[in-house]
């Protein structure tokens, strides 16, 4: 999807292509996803909420993450594209993540990653560490300063790394019991 990406970018291949190629693959992940999950209990690492800022409709990657990240002991609630910020302090007041995660793609969505962030910090009631991803940090890792970000996740292991180091802490706020 990464190439796809950049074939659109360089004129040599169409949004509808790019959307048929989206929507082969998340057939593919949905096709293999209860086979994947449907082996065995896991001990839970945390609980974390992953979602896109509104505005935001390239989700996969999130998506993807939060598929490997159960795969990987994680408790995870993943709202999807284009999620409002009121709901997401919703969902955040009844889930009571432990990280929080935003992806965001596109350049003119930062702003609304940003303001995403910017409202959890200001309405909800825990200090939550948030993590940010998607290919425009990847391009430029000071816009996570600019969003008001603590981590960035560049890639599924980078993000597992610093997820786990974060519940690794002892941090009791966001400790979690195995």
């Amino acid at each position: 999807m990464i190439r796809i990406g950049e074939l659109c970018q360089k004129n040599e291949f169409t949004i509808a292509q790019e959307h048929l190629a989206t929507a082969i693959t998340q057939s593919v992940m949905s096709s293999v996803y209860y086979i994947v999950f449907g082996k065995g209990e896991k001990i839970k690492k945390g609980n974390f909420l992953l979602t896109c800022p509104v505005n935001e409709l390239h989700e996969m990657g999130a998506r993807m993450l939060a598929d490997l990240l159960e795969i990987y002991g994680w408790d995870v609630r993943y709202l999807g594209a284009i999620m409002p910020s009121l709901s997401v302090i919703e969902i955040m007041q009844q889930e009571q993540p432990y990280i929080l995660g935003v992806s965001c793609t596109m350049t003119f969505n930062l702003k609304y990653a940003k303001e995403l962030i910017q409202k959890v910090r200001l309405e909800y009631e825990k200090n939550i560490p948030i993590i940010v991803g998607g290919m425009i940090f990847n391009i430029d890792a000071s816009l996570v300063n600019l969003v008001g970000a603590d981590y960035h996740g560049r890639d599924f292991k980078s993000t597992i790394e610093k997820l786990n180091a974060i519940i690794l802490k002892g941090d009791e706020s966001y400790a979690v019991a195995e």
